[in-house]
């Protein structure tokens, strides 16, 4: 036992450097744990089974973890399957005319709008897990050749923590209805959130095995002017440097005509998905009445304004007019690595109206500078992932 603990990497464990039987049982008990607490045992020891036998082609801790992972996004796919059978309007939540939808939703009732606005976000969320997965596996077959690069390390156990929490949201969603769609999506929803711990659990006690070192070339920066470790040198000279004076905008949003766009939204809409670099959208002093949503396809975005209070992006929704937590944000970013500067974000909604997100965030490695945060209950709703906020401010009554 104290040469597995002495190895230097997860797939060490090998015959020519450990016991046979000692190897064989510290697998079979990561096939136990990746399988723990499911509804159905057996059927997930099968998946697995099939997952890492003759498709993978290889053995041992690696293989193991890496067929858990899989499994967990096929039952993740299964979910979203599941509970879009239970989606009757077709609606896009997020458009810029959101009282019509509104209204039209609610003509079937709040109940039964809240109800599909829920479903919505379960879909949305678990199709966040299944990416945020995604990226595990594709960081973890990076680490087979790198296993003490805490970069990576801390990038695996961010996604897969953010993942684990987005299937209570979706379920949360449900508050209010009469939960009957609720029950029957329910044993799906937390039998990927089971796996999903398991695989985390998994692959924190391999990582044990091999000590972390420093990230590469980035050890002199974790003190950089208050910035986190996991911010890059480049993208915290970037957080400090965004002023239009200072960088030239990508595009530019002004209620007036005189930019782009007259709506932050349309810019966002037509930002480049995918992006490898920062896509900077200027938007100019005034009161933007929208609601902004940066998807997932939407990375490296930046809204930069003229400060706080000059440039304000403004909206109303709450849970009291049908909306689900997560959905009355104003703006809400999910892309990786988004960047705000000089900007208010703000719900109007009241404290009567009980849960009105201003800013609603799960992007990873994002950063908010110099930014204004308003609302009533519930004004910032940081989700997931790892965030960054300086010279900034939060205004609200309760939480």
């Amino acid at each position: 036992l104290l040469l597995l603990l002495l190895l230097p990497a997860f797939e060490a464990l090998s015959p020519a450097s450990s016991p046979h039987h000692e190897r064989e049982t510290f697998e079979a008990s990561l096939v136990q744990q990746a399988c723990y607490g499911t509804s159905d045992v057996e059927a997930c020891l099968s998946r697995l089974h099939t997952e890492c036998g003759p498709e993978l082609g290889r053995h041992g801790p690696f293989s193991i973890l890496h067929a858990a992972m899989k499994t967990t996004i096929n039952e993740a796919l299964r979910a979203i399957e599941l509970v879009s059978r239970f989606t009757t309007i077709s609606a896009n939540l997020t458009s810029t005319s959101g009282p019509v939808i509104s209204e039209s939703l609610r003509s079937t009732g709040r109940r039964a709008f809240r109800e599909q606005t829920a479903l919505h976000d379960c879909i949305e969320l678990l199709d966040l897990s299944v990416a945020e997965l995604g990226w595990s596996v594709a960081e973890v077959e990076l680490m087979r050749g790198s296993p003490r690069d805490a970069r990576q390390h801390g990038n695996v156990v961010a996604w897969m923590s953010g993942a684990i929490g987005n299937q209570d949201t979706c379920l949360e969603g449900f508050e209010g209805t009469d939960g009957h769609t609720k029950d029957r999506i329910r044993g799906s929803v937390t039998q990927v959130t089971q796996l999903l711990t398991n695989v985390l659990g998994m692959y924190r006690r391999m990582h044990s095995l091999a000590p972390l070192g420093h990230p590469r070339n980035e050890t002199a920066h974790g003190g950089d002017v208050g910035f986190p470790d996991w911010l890059s040198p480049h993208d915290r000279a970037t957080a400090l440097s965004l002023e239009p004076r200072r960088r030239k905008p990508d595009a530019v949003v002004a209620l007036d005509g005189s930019g782009h766009y007259r709506s932050v939204m349309d810019a966002v809409n037509k930002a480049p998905d995918h992006s490898p670099r920062l896509y900077v959208i200027y938007v100019k002093r005034g009161m933007y009445q929208e609601n902004v949503e940066v998807k997932r396809k939407k990375t490296r975005i930046a809204l930069v304004g003229d400060g706080m209070g000059k440039t304000v992006i403004t909206g109303s929704r709450s849970i009291m007019h049908g909306w689900t937590t997560f959905r009355t944000a104003t703006v809400a970013v999910t892309g990786l690595g988004f960047f705000a500067s000089d900007m208010t974000f703000r719900n109007t909604a009241g404290p009567q109206n009980h849960q009105a997100v201003a800013l609603r965030v799960d992007s990873d490695r994002s950063v908010f500078y110099r930014c204004s945060i308003e609302g009533y209950q519930d004004t910032l709703y940081a989700h997931a992932n790892r965030q960054f906020y300086r010279d900034s401010d939060v205004y609200g009554t309760v939480d």
